[in-house]
């Protein structure tokens, strides 16, 4: 359980990061909070007050695209 915990939030943030490479700077920092707050909200929203799954993870992440 702990490492699906660790596992999750690594991934969300190389999702993070990688899509922030791509965001100007101007603004970057904001983006990234919200982007991390949408994920939260999205997976929250997904495991209905359970942990979430890797498997709800990759939902959340292919709703968000690449």
């Amino acid at each position: 359980m702990e490492n699906d915990r660790a596992f999750i939030g690594d991934m969300i943030e190389r999702y993070v990061y990688q899509a922030s490479r791509h965001m100007p700077r101007a603004g970057r920092e904001d983006a990234v909070k919200e982007l991390r707050a949408l994920i939260a909200d999205m997976l929250s929203e997904r495991a209905n007050g359970l942990p979430p799954t890797k498997k709800q993870l990759e939902a959340v992440f292919v709703e968000l695209g690449a």
